[in-house]
């Protein structure tokens, strides 16, 4: 096989029906919460109802056949579900290289650590209460990050570094399932 013939459609349309299917069923699960769609590389009925009914809801010609019109359609479409169906991205407190945070320091990140801070104080009762933020890392604070390296099995130092905001983060996003 040279390289021209590599996933030539000619000789993969299998790859490339799987590669739709995939598609469609994305769009389909954004719709109605599941899929009737196989990814088998067999455009059989449940592909083609679906194709057909993508092309008449985007005013393209209904006939089944999934020209670059058409596959232009499914691949917007797809991208669009899968975009308002991915997790949201975490925030990011530490940047690479950044220091820890510890006594002392004031600022954006301590206020975002704070109130991160006060919500699982408020959810997990073996940590100390926790006043409102402020943006400065004070003895409270530092109290309260102990309690939390300590409950999370890391050295209780006060202080926040990447490991201790991992551990934190997951403290947040655990609590939803409490």
């Amino acid at each position: 096989m040279t390289t021209d013939q590599h996933n030539d459609i000619r000789t993969d349309i299998r790859l490339y029906i799987m590669e739709l299917q995939r598609y469609l069923q994305a769009i389909q699960r954004d719709r109605t919460g599941n899929t009737d769609i196989a990814v088998d590389g067999v455009f059989g009925p449940h592909t083609d109802r679906e194709v057909r009914q993508i092309q008449q809801e985007e005013g393209l010609p209904v006939d089944g056949v999934v020209d670059q019109n058409t596959w232009n359609a499914i691949v917007r479409l797809a991208e669009q579900a899968a975009q308002k169906n991915a997790v949201p991205l975490g925030l990011t407190v530490f940047r690479q290289g950044q220091p820890p945070l510890q006594e002392g320091d004031a600022g954006e990140d301590v206020f975002i650590l704070q109130a991160v801070l006060r919500t699982l104080a408020n959810h997990y009762r073996d940590l100390p209460r926790a006043t409102e933020p402020t943006g400065r890392y004070d003895a409270a604070t530092a109290t309260l990050v102990k309690a939390i390296q300590q409950r999370s099995g890391l050295p209780e130092t006060g202080r926040t570094d990447r490991l201790t905001w991992d551990a934190i983060a997951r403290l947040y996003d655990e609590r939803r399932y409490e």
